[in-house]
């Protein structure tokens, strides 16, 4: 008698061309407190917006799942500080990340725990990266204990907004 294998356990595969963008159904906002609010509020009409593509490429929703996502950050792009409540390895595919002192460029990554505050900034000629969850679903907790980071994000976002319509593909690898 042959033993039935879960669709769980059996290969699949993805197709990058049928990724959907990440929304509210495998990342939802929490921390929204009136200081992000307003954050949000001051990054709005900046051109932020255009800074970024990001897409789930595989999301398994059975079991303790997992989820691989794709981003493109373009040139300067600034993330508000925030956290998840889940792992994530982050791997460079193209570009680098400016995470403080530190550049973290292609073929390298990047290890954040859970509930780990963090931001970066995409280096001068952007950022490409795959970001790998230990789960189908994780939230994104704002921090808003800095409200000079939305300025920060809001300038960055007017001084490239037409540099990054201009960029329509990610940084090429080397």
């Amino acid at each position: 008698m042959s033993k039935e294998i879960p669709r769980s356990a059996r290969m699949r595969i993805f197709r990058a061309a049928e990724a959907a963008e990440v929304d509210e159904t495998i990342m939802p906002m929490a921390g929204l407190d009136e200081n992000v609010l307003a954050g949000f509020q001051q990054v709005a009409g900046s051109g932020v917006e255009n800074g970024h593509r990001v897409r789930c490429l595989f999301q398994e929703k059975t079991g303790t799942g997992m989820s691989l996502v794709h981003i493109w950050y373009k040139s300067g792009f600034v993330l508000p500080q925030h956290r998840h409540d889940a792992d994530c390895v982050y791997y460079v595919i193209a570009g680098e990340i400016h995470a403080g002192n530190a550049v973290v460029g292609q073929g390298d990554g990047l290890y954040i725990p859970k509930d780990h505050d963090y931001t970066y900034m995409a280096g001068p000629e952007g950022v490409e990266l795959l970001e790998f969850r230990n789960t189908a679903t994780f939230n994104i907790l704002f921090n808003g204990k800095d409200p000079g980071q939305w300025t920060r994000i809001a300038a960055a976002a007017t001084v490239n907004a037409e540099a990054w319509k201009l960029q329509t593909k990610p940084p090429a690898r080397r």
